[in-house]
């Protein structure tokens, strides 16, 4: 249903991913339309030969496997799979090539991602090489997310880069 506020959070969502701002929170009550928003921007994503990007629809995954996924992502294979490991050399990777293709971490449902998992995203998005932060989050989430930011004082560190959209209900 492409609602005035519907258009409007799309239209929200390609300038950040046009300007390469990160992380980018649209939020809303429940049924006002972000899942779909999200699968929507995941489908154009999909078409585009240019965006890497992983999609993260079940908030209750770990870290690891948000690892694993970016290293598949990338080209990487690693003789371990613990999280050290991956990020190790997810970092190293970076640190050695001249790839500035950022990797969009897109994560529906947001609000309900545990914790430590949530304080390790925040963290692994921070990680830049001369300034190029390869990792762009955008979240799709119940209002609760900020509050669940703020909780981890993750807030002040996003702060400055923070946009966000409210979708209204209907």
């Amino acid at each position: 249903f492409a609602s005035p506020t519907h258009q409007d959070a799309w239209e929200y969502l390609v300038n950040g991913l046009e300007s390469g701002q990160s992380p980018l929170l649209v939020t809303g009550e429940r049924g006002t339309g972000k899942t779909l928003l999200c699968l929507k921007f995941v489908a154009e994503m999909t078409q585009s030969e240019s965006v890497r990007f992983i999609y993260n629809p079940v908030p209750t995954v770990d870290y690891r496997f948000i690892l694993k996924a970016v290293a598949q992502r990338i080209g990487l294979t690693c003789a371990e799979d613990t999280e050290e490991t991956l990020q190790h050399a997810i970092f190293r990777y970076f640190q050695e090539h001249d790839d500035n293709t950022s990797i969009y971490l897109i994560f529906d449902d947001a609000e309900a991602i545990s914790f430590p998992t949530l304080e390790k995203i925040v963290y692994f998005a921070n990680f830049n090489r001369r300034s190029f932060f390869p990792f762009r989050l955008i979240f799709f989430s119940r209002a609760a997310l900020c509050d669940r930011l703020a909780l981890l004082h993750l807030d002040t560190l996003l702060n400055c880069r923070l946009r966000s959209f409210v979708i209204n209900a209907l």
